[in-house]
């Protein structure tokens, strides 16, 4: 297989970003998509769905789903996992996916719902024999410890935030976020700060009245505590003890490494 971190753009900053450099470092093979097109592919595996319609973030309209079809099969893999329940069912109307020739679910009910707001889809529907979000925790568990976090007392415990519950009440977030830290700091050990990396992006967009409370937040957590803004997740998870997160799908990837976690509600 062959991994293409596609340019991306913010919306709040207009800047365009690739990763492509960031996965080279961690040993990946990384090419350019204008490599990628050089070839035809059996299976384009994409987890991103929105293409264009999202108002966050968005793709180069070559890079989109219709246009990649030109060089194979799209497989959708969602990067969310399993949808919490029928209420989030939108995610299965995006373009990527009702546009993918197959798509990878994780549970019966993720394909009830599926097939509810797209009767006619005409393609593949793959169940996966458990959430792959776990599978990727088994992936890494193996990796070597990142030199950075070797150096931490233990117990580290790692902290996430994600875009839903910052975007939706953020005073209330920002809030149980510097209630958690100052809690945590008078433990012993160690504290792995990790924000969701579109978070400032959807807060801008979203909530731009509270841009300034989270700049401060994060202002103070880098003078107290380790800030991994890194794009892969997998490194502080290969290095924490424990997790203390928001709701989110990523407590199923931190399933998979078997270690405790508490969900901030």
């Amino acid at each position: 297989g062959r991994l293409v971190p596609l340019d991306y753009q913010t919306l709040p900053d207009e800047k365009w970003h690739n990763e492509a450099e960031s996965f080279r470092q961690m040993g990946y093979d990384a090419i350019s998509f204008d490599d990628f097109k050089e070839q035809s592919y059996d299976y384009i595996v994409i987890h991103y769905p929105y293409d264009r319609n999202n108002i966050v973030t968005r793709l180069t309209p070559e890079e989109c789903t219709d246009c990649l079809k030109q060089y194979g099969q799209i497989v959708y893999i969602p990067y969310h996992g399993n949808i919490a329940g029928p209420e989030w069912k939108r995610f299965f109307t995006t373009p990527g996916c009702t546009g993918s020739d197959v798509v990878v679910l994780g549970s019966d009910n993720d394909v009830k719902w599926f097939r509810e707001v797209n009767p006619d889809y005409s393609g593949t529907i793959i169940l996966s024999k458990r959430p792959l979000k776990v599978e990727a925790a088994k992936y890494h568990e193996a990796d070597p410890m990142p030199e950075e976090f070797t150096v931490l007392a233990h117990p580290i415990t790692l902290v996430l935030g994600t875009l839903h519950t910052f975007t939706r009440n953020p005073a209330e977030r920002i809030a149980k976020h510097r209630n958690a830290l100052q809690k945590l700091m008078q433990e012993e050990g160690s504290i792995i700060y990790r924000p969701h990396p579109l978070v400032r992006d959807a807060i801008a967009v979203m909530q731009p009245n509270y841009l300034s409370q989270y700049d401060a937040m994060m202002s103070d957590f880098r003078e107290r505590v380790i800030v991994d803004e890194s794009p892969f997740l997998s490194r502080a998870m290969r290095a924490a003890d424990r997790m203390v997160c928001d709701p989110s799908s990523v407590t199923r990837t931190w399933e998979g490494t078997g270690k405790p976690c508490e969900v901030m509600e």
